[in-house]
């Protein structure tokens, strides 16, 4: 039986979104750069569960947030109505 992450499947758009907001986040000379430090962070509770935090400026979030939308949205397409943002991002990976 196949797992949500092997079902998962990243459309080319979205792949050039994550790359594009990536390598924004990491070219401090860029000129469309704010003065938002940007960072991400994921670590294990001792439960095993996992946490992420971050920060992101404004056109990278914004990336982010439609790329996870798309997602969220196949999920709906699917019959998970329920789906959120979680979801969303483990159907992205």
């Amino acid at each position: 039986m196949a797992t949500r992450r092997s079902e998962a499947v990243l459309s080319g758009e979205e792949v050039d979104r994550f790359v594009w907001a990536l390598h924004q986040m990491k070219s401090p000379d860029s000129e469309t750069r704010s003065s938002v430090e940007e960072f991400l962070s994921l670590w294990q509770d001792d439960d095993g569960s996992f946490r992420l935090s971050g920060r992101l400026d404004a056109d990278a979030g914004m990336i982010v947030q439609a790329a996870l939308d798309e997602a969220r949205d196949r999920l709906f397409q699917r019959g998970d109505f329920g789906a959120g943002l979680a979801e969303a991002l483990v159907e992205m990976a």
